[in-house]
């Protein structure tokens, strides 16, 4: 059996939370507080997979 590896996100909603759904490349999101997508990407700092949260018109903040 596997382990199940969490995933951390950067920025925009879920800042800070963990998801196990590291197959998935980009989630696509629409919501009251703003829209745009998490991608999945690679930390510089720490070298770790992570979602990092990208706004569709890139002026909206992370987080």
């Amino acid at each position: 059996m596997t382990a199940l590896r969490e995933l951390q996100y950067m920025g925009g909603p879920f800042a800070d939370g963990t998801a196990p759904d590291d197959f998935i490349d980009r989630i696509d999101m629409r919501s009251p507080a703003g829209n745009g997508a998490y991608v999945l990407t690679r930390d510089e700092a720490t070298g770790l997979r992570v979602y990092e949260w990208e706004p569709e018109n890139g002026s909206q903040a992370a987080g």
